[in-house]
């Protein structure tokens, strides 16, 4: 009796090899996938603990500072609360990194977008002072609500205004003002946030 030829008869040596190679690449992009997760989780873990340390540290001294009966201490007040704000932002980020090495889906929430923004800014306070960025926001009168991760919207604009200001800042320019306005499409079912600086720009061949 005659038998059929084995599947792997049937495929030319270069498929084969390639194949084979294909398969290993897989397994040491899953090998290192599963390194970082490890390494991701376990600094995520060891850098929250000093930072929760940081925070309850700031709490203590922005509520003892609140105590007392003296005006001058108000911008010191005011820096703890900046930079309270800051150490439970990095927090938040470094949990939500140790969520994504361990294939966490994004965790959605009804937001209104105009909110998101202003907590974006908040987190900024201290760089728009420093470099005197003069902040013009558009904010509607009704909302934008959509359903939405928080902190991955926060680290966008973030990232977004934070480019804007030092853009401004190596224009040389003595006014620096960031424009932030919303426009919600005809539909009513799409909002785009504008964003507008007076930097540098990009240079005539930047592609």
């Amino acid at each position: 009796m005659n038998l059929p030829p084995s599947p792997a008869h049937d495929v030319p040596p270069a498929q084969a090899l390639r194949r084979h190679l294909e398969d290993r690449e897989q397994l040491l992009f899953t090998s290192r996938a599963l390194t970082a997760g490890e390494i991701a989780s376990t600094l995520g873990h060891e850098l929250n603990q000093p930072i929760g340390t940081v925070v309850n540290l700031l709490r203590g001294i922005r509520k003892r500072v609140s105590m007392m009966d003296d005006s001058s201490m108000k911008p010191i007040d005011q820096g703890l609360s900046m930079a309270l704000d800051q150490a439970i932002f990095a927090s938040r980020i470094i949990t939500r990194l140790r969520d994504y090495a361990q294939a966490r889906q994004p965790r959605l929430e009804v937001l209104d977008l105009a909110d998101v923004v202003q907590e974006s800014l908040a987190l900024l306070d201290w760089e728009v002072q420093r470099d005197g960025v003069r902040v013009n926001i558009h904010r509607p009168v009704d909302t934008f609500e959509l359903m939405a991760d928080r902190l991955m919207l926060q680290q966008l604009f973030v990232n977004l205004m934070r480019n804007a200001i030092e853009a401004m800042r190596m224009g040389g320019d003595a006014t620096r003002c960031l424009d932030l306005a919303f426009v919600r499409s005809r539909s009513g079912r799409e909002v785009e946030l504008s964003l507008k600086d007076n930097g540098c720009g990009l240079p005539p061949d930047a592609e």
